[in-house]
């Protein structure tokens, strides 16, 4: 094994999806803050801003792109001569019913939120085991926990990230490469962290920081032993919780949560016809709960959230589900 010497130093560390307002953004500003040398990676450069007079370096990566990643780290390394941490933060968001999803956009959210990890990694990783060293640091989500309506395909993918980096720990800690995963709740952050803004769970008050996340994750991941699973954020505690409950008291909670309840009532009793389709009434109810469409797009454009969605028809569907909309608000509210 290859050993790389060196003096007293800096930690390298880079982080992946560092637009602006994100959490890599902020988490790269942490490491840096806590004496990181770190390289701050986004496909758009100039959506990394605000890092001046800061031990930051821009580097682009497009993260479903092996050249992009192979010329980023090897940069790294010939200029560092190592990589002690790699914070996999790049992903993307997707609201929609199942049954509505547009099979393209699938294929590239798996692709983004999945494959990357490994792409990444597996650049990234052989250097650590020459070191005999470092940290692999996948961000998840607590949706992997427990899904939510809407979001299967997101918590789907998150899942997987898990899974992968479950693994990825066992088969590196004979070669003292540590790996981690982030488990972010309800953070305030320009990006709708996790989707979860779609589904008004991070627009509480009590939604936490998105500087204050990154500061405890980074605190974390820089100890001599980091911690298997990093969770953190509003209602983070709520999905740890929620992953041990049987899954009828779930689809209760959830059914309730995101109107499914009160549609499910409605068609009961006559009061919901759905002459243009069941997918439609799905995001009829999706709209409901989410709040204007606009609200679900604009999420953020690095994060390249889609909701498919019929305007013409979906407005018949939802004129007659009006009756329901303040229902389901005073749920929120309550």
């Amino acid at each position: 094994m290859v050993m790389v010497t060196t003096t007293h130093r800096k930690k390298v560390v880079l982080v992946t999806g560092c637009t602006t307002g994100g959490i890599g953004y902020e988490v790269a500003k942490s490491f840096e803050k806590n004496g990181c040398k770190v390289y701050a990676a986004a496909r758009r450069l100039d959506a990394i801003t605000g890092i001046e007079g800061l031990d930051i370096e821009k580097i682009y990566i497009d993260v479903l792109d092996e050249k992009s990643i192979r010329e980023a780290v090897q940069h790294i390394i010939e200029k560092e001569g190592r990589i002690d941490v790699l914070f996999n933060n790049a992903g993307m968001g997707y609201v929609s019913p199942i049954i509505d999803m547009n099979i393209e956009s699938v294929r590239k959210l798996l692709d983004t939120n999945v494959t990357s990890v490994i792409m990444v990694s597996k650049e990234v990783a052989p250097y650590m085991i020459r070191q005999g060293s470092g940290l692999i640091a996948n961000v998840g989500s607590v949706t992997a926990y427990v899904g939510t309506p809407w979001a299967a395909l997101y918590a789907a993918s998150k899942a997987a990230v898990h899974s992968i980096s479950d693994n990825l720990r066992m088969e590196l800690a004979p070669f003292g490469v540590k790996v981690s995963i982030i488990a972010p709740g309800a953070i305030k952050s320009n990006i709708g962290n996790n989707n979860l803004k779609a589904f008004k769970l991070s627009e509480t008050p009590n939604s936490t920081p998105t500087a204050k996340f990154a500061s405890y994750v980074v605190s974390k991941c820089l100890k001599s032993s980091p911690p298997r699973y990093i969770d953190y954020g509003t209602l983070s505690g709520l999905f740890r919780f929620l992953r041990y409950m049987p899954w009828f008291i779930i689809e209760f909670i959830w059914s309730r949560q995101f109107g499914l309840a009160v549609l499910r009532k409605n068609i009961k009793e006559g009061k919901l016809t759905v002459p243009v389709g069941i997918s439609n009434a799905l995001k009829s109810c999706l709209r409901i709960v989410a709040g204007p469409i606009g609200a679900v797009d604009d999420l953020n454009d690095e994060l390249e959230a889609q909701v498919h969605y019929d305007e013409k028809e979906a407005d018949t569907a939802e004129s007659e589900v009006q009756k329901t909309e303040m229902t389901v608000k005073e749920k929120f509210a309550g």
